[in-house]
């Protein structure tokens, strides 16, 4: 399952147009965390990458304490700001391993990237399931 998610919804659901005045009234509510929701409630033999989209420059130290607190075996982190990526075929960032590992994946498509996670978390599976 992939899937990009707000992390926060409108308290009060409206079937009319909100006008522009009352837009700055809207109350926000969190949304669930499904990622740390699905790490909490995984069997022993599953694997679980994430990704976060992150406009901090210390990507790497933002997506470990990210990894450690979402509970996943894998992390993708990726510099979105200014709209980076977004429109493009291409991505760069890290992958973070709760082993500790950090590869650094540099300017690929996301068809390559697409691979690469697939050959992590299968690697994972095998000696998982050994």
């Amino acid at each position: 399952m992939c899937a990009a998610v707000a992390d926060a919804k409108p308290v009060l659901y409206s079937t009319d147009k909100i006008k522009k005045a009352k837009l700055s009234e809207i109350a926000l509510q969190t949304n669930p965390d499904i990622l740390s929701t699905a790490a909490k409630h995984r069997s022993a033999s599953q694997v679980l990458l994430g990704f976060a989209a992150e406009t901090n420059s210390d990507l790497v130290n933002y997506g470990k304490s990210k990894l450690n607190a979402k509970g996943v075996d894998f992390l993708y982190v990726n510099n979105v700001d200014n709209g980076a990526i977004f429109g493009s075929d291409l991505t760069s960032g890290y992958l973070l391993s709760n082993e500790g590992d950090v590869s650094q994946i540099s300017e690929v498509s996301k068809d390559t990237l697409s691979n690469i996670l697939l050959d992590k978390v299968s690697e994972r599976l095998r000696y998982a399931n050994v």
